[in-house]
């Protein structure tokens, strides 16, 4: 298994996400976190699992859930990105690469 390291700002996400699921009905924001928690695991156990963009940056789908984990693979670990909508637009979570990758590491400049 991978050495994994989750960004503030994919805790934000998971956080607003669960809140989210939480209002609609009582448990099923931790019934997205047990799922959530399941992906990045499958994700540490097996970093090829996930879709790639052609570059550094890979996706994999939350079963159940309309979301999606973005992370790369950088220098022998695996950076957590973001929790994804499908319907939000990815610029939000774009920037992030810029600010804390900026250096070309996961998105070339």
């Amino acid at each position: 298994m991978k050495p994994a390291r989750l960004l503030s700002e994919a805790e934000r996400d998971i956080r607003r996400a669960v809140n989210r699921y939480e209002e609609r009905r009582r448990g099923l924001g931790e019934r997205f976190l047990d799922e959530l928690t399941r992906t990045f695991e499958q994700i540490a156990e097996n970093p090829l699992i996930g879709i790639r963009d052609g570059g550094l940056l890979q996706f994999k789908r939350v079963r159940k859930f309309p979301y999606l984990v973005v992370f790369a693979e950088v220098e022998n670990e695996i950076v957590f990105l973001a929790v994804h909508h499908h319907a939000r637009d990815n610029a939000y979570w774009y920037d992030r690469l810029l600010t804390d990758f900026g250096s070309g590491d996961i998105v070339p400049q």
